[in-house]
């Protein structure tokens, strides 16, 4: 456990590469708050994280995921059940923590006709996740979860990483706890496979809205799920080379589609995946997708009926 400050604790452990996964519990007068769930592994040091900072496990009245993957969902039922707590999430997550078929479906299958169904996706995707649970409530932009003493969270709608993310500013201490809202290669060491956005024009919105809010509001803390933890000036330094790496995957996208003519996803995505010496997995096809569609709407790049793709 890292106590961040005397109301933000932190549980860390590896998870690939060099790169950990986190979860956050924000402790208020009245009750407390757990953010995301990380792996269904953790769940036994969860429970003590909350022992130790929060007092009785029943503190946890809420349980919040930023988003739905299944690093940040994978102890849901086991924690939820134990602090007999509510689980919230947006929205457009609810299939995704709901029905593991769906997750996996809408989250590996992106192109089934690129990068087909296969067991080690599934093994994956899906072994570090432990059961299905109800999502009793969506938090939206706006939303103030109050904690009692002054102890607040300001919700944030984050988007772009996945269709729907949240974030959170803890006001009595001025600390950004997020979950994956800005990860991508750039920032830290994933293992040679591509992890950044599945939504290219949000990813880019909300990279501009963090920095946005870190210059405005001049964080002490910055607390994620995989990033280092650093003050507001060491995020802004993050947001830059977040930026830094969507301009490197934007120009080297151009840069195959004219080189590779009339080339098709496959094509693309093969090629992008061989530059970069990275594996050939669907969080890669899903980014490549994504910032095709967004180099085709800016008419940047041009798609054919048939599905191959051109400089315009």
């Amino acid at each position: 456990m890292t106590r961040i400050n005397e109301h933000v604790h932190v549980l860390e452990v590896p998870l690939v590469a060099k790169t950990p996964v986190r979860v956050t519990l924000v402790t208020g007068a009245d009750y407390a708050v757990l953010v995301d769930t990380g792996t269904k592994q953790m769940a036994p040091a969860i429970l003590e994280l909350i022992r130790e900072a929060a007092g009785e496990l029943q503190r946890v009245r809420l349980v919040i995921n930023t988003h739905a993957h299944h690093d940040h969902i994978g102890a849901n039922h086991q924690i939820k059940t134990a602090c007999r707590s509510l689980l919230c999430a947006p929205v457009e997550t609810i299939a995704w923590i709901e029905d593991f078929e769906v997750h996996y479906r809408e989250f590996c299958l992106v192109a089934p006709e690129v990068l087909p169904d296969a067991p080690w996706m599934r093994e994956e995707a899906l072994s570090i996740l432990d059961m299905e649970s109800h999502v009793d409530l969506c938090p939206q932009e706006g939303d103030l979860i109050r904690l009692g003493s002054g102890v607040e969270l300001h919700v944030l709608a984050l988007p772009g990483h996945l269709k729907a993310e949240l974030g959170f500013i803890e006001t009595a201490t001025n600390t950004l706890i997020l979950g994956d809202a800005l990860i991508n290669n750039g920032i830290t060491d994933l293992g040679p496979m591509f992890h950044g956005y599945q939504r290219a024009a949000a990813y880019k919105s909300t990279l501009r809205k963090l920095r946005s809010l870190a210059e405005e509001q001049r964080f002490a803390s910055v607390v994620s799920a995989h990033l280092p933890l650093v003050d507001w000036e060491g995020f802004v330094e993050l947001v830059d080379r977040a930026e830094s790496f969507v301009s490197k995957i934007e120009s080297d996208l151009l840069a195959i589609v004219e080189e590779k003519e009339d080339g098709t996803l496959k094509i693309v995505w093969e090629a992008l995946c061989e530059k970069w010496g990275y594996r050939e997995e669907f969080r890669g096809l899903a980014m490549v997708m994504t910032h095709l569609d967004l180099l085709v709407a800016a008419n940047q790049v041009r798609r054919s009926e048939a599905g191959t793709y051109r400089i315009a």
